[in-house]
């Protein structure tokens, strides 16, 4: 599986500032981390995880261009680990 970005436009380059992965990021609770998050960090990269690529979509415009969708579900494990692996090598 690879990653499914909910945007057009390409997502910012490890090197522009730190990321953070918000699992559930479209839900009512993560969905508000990662905007508190966008609101107090501007320098972060928000990756919004979720099963919904729907819900994700409106976020990911709200957030704007350090913000990208990941589809993810964590009651899929070794889809969780290719995710968490796949943001890790994208930090380094």
């Amino acid at each position: 599986m690879e990653m499914v970005r909910a945007c057009m436009r390409p997502a910012a380059s490890a090197s522009s500032g730190p990321r953070v992965l918000v699992l559930g990021g479209t839900g009512r609770v993560g969905g508000s981390t990662a905007t508190a998050l966008s609101q107090l960090r501007p320098d972060l990269n928000i990756l919004i995880g979720g099963r919904n690529r729907e819900k994700g979509m409106p976020l990911v415009s709200k957030l704007g261009q350090r913000s990208e969708f990941i589809h993810v579900d964590i009651r899929n494990s070794s889809r969780l680990k290719e995710v968490l692996e796949g943001c890790l090598d994208r930090c380094t």
